[in-house]
């Protein structure tokens, strides 16, 4: 249905176009509410009004949300900086929501009593529902500032179509064999650009979560000229580097042409039965999920094109909102704490080779 509608106009989803409605229905129910407080003949009638701007208010407020939840899965492309910020959207969009359900219902009752008895409305319930309305509109400014700042600061959704086009894919120069170029920012991130043939990368910087090297991977020559590092998979191999994150984007960029099976990353790892993370199988599978002692648990799900010579796998966390994403479009949401910080790393499972070309890690600061 949603796509039918916004086929017809020149906007990417429904989000912008209804945003602007429970702003105003909501915030002019509150005008109404005060203007009750003035005793008048015309009561009666302004109690009904602001009972049924509440309603639309929230009616157009659940609507909103709908289709702003169906806009953070479209996205593409999105700064590694505004990922918390639509998480706190989000977050503050459901709380507003579900404050003026309560209120809408409680208000429309309270009209429907009102006018079944013949009697006006006690002070001080007027006067509280004047107190609440006003909380509304405060949780309606939290709401709009988050999502303000996602459009004008971050230019999420609206940027020129000449920055959003896929762009012919480069690969940066990778370390020199035997420097494995691993580096640590300022900012807390990781980023990760190996040499090829370096065979003291296993059990130095990446790790298996229970110490040493990997057993299910080994290091390989790489074909002629042919940057990063090259990996021989038999099995399930969990890597992962020595740093801690708490809120995290992290993303790897691999060569799955000579592999079979799934590749992906990892995060919140506190061993090998508890860790968070987001892959994608060769032929097309992706998948958020869960490791927990109970086995691993499916959290979202997709289908989406087989991964091309150099894919980039991406996940976030925020609070509960995790994400997948395969060369910067969403495509896996979730919702589950990821519980205390953990190291970040890589999923490879399957057989065949793997090129790994990069890998970064960036903490998340809320807003």
């Amino acid at each position: 249905m949603t796509t039918w509608i916004t086929s017809l106009t020149s906007l990417p989803n429904l989000h912008p176009a209804l945003v602007h409605f429970p702003i105003a229905l909501l915030l002019t129910a509150l005008g109404f509410e005060i203007a009750c407080l003035i005793p008048s003949r015309h009561r009666v009638w302004l109690d009904r009004v602001t009972a049924l701007l509440y309603a639309l208010g929230t009616l157009a407020a659940a609507a909103t949300y709908l289709s702003g939840r169906d806009a953070e899965d479209s996205l593409s492309d999105v700064p590694t900086a505004a990922q918390p910020i639509i998480a706190a959207h989000a977050d503050w969009a459901l709380r507003t929501l579900l404050f003026f359900v309560l209120l809408a219902v409680v208000r429309v009752v309270a009209t429907w009593l009102q006018v079944r008895a013949g009697k006006p409305l006690l002070v001080g319930a007027r006067l509280g529902f004047v107190a609440a309305g006003m909380v509304g509109a405060w949780l309606l400014f939290q709401t709009a500032d988050r999502g303000g700042a996602l459009v004008f600061r971050h230019g999420v959704a609206v940027r020129p179509m000449t920055q959003v086009q896929e762009k012919p894919k480069t690969t940066e120069p990778a370390a020199p064999s035997g420097s494995p170029a691993l580096h640590l920012g300022n900012d807390g991130s990781l980023t990760f650009s190996p040499g090829a043939g370096d065979e003291t990368v296993l059990g130095t910087i990446l790790k298996d979560p229970e110490g040493g090297a990997p057993l299910a991977v080994r290091v390989v020559p790489s074909p002629a000229h042919e940057p990063g590092l090259t990996l021989e998979v038999n099995g399930k191999a969990m890597m992962v580097f020595d740093p801690v994150f708490r809120d995290v984007e992290v993303a790897a960029t691999f060569d799955l042409s000579h592999f079979s099976g799934r590749a992906g990353v990892l995060h919140h790892v506190r061993g090998k039965a508890q860790a968070s993370g987001f892959s994608l199988s060769t032929d097309g599978q992706a998948q958020l999920f869960a490791i927990t002692p109970a086995g691993e648990r499916t959290l979202d799900q997709a289908r989406v094109a087989a991964p091309r010579s150099e894919t980039m796998i991406t996940a976030t966390a925020w609070g509960r909102h995790l994400k997948g994403m395969v060369d910067g479009a969403t495509v896996a949401h979730g919702h589950e704490d990821s519980g205390s910080e953990g190291k970040v790393g890589l999923l490879l499972e399957g057989s065949g080779t793997v090129r790994l070309l990069r890998v970064r890690a960036v903490p998340l600061s809320g807003h």
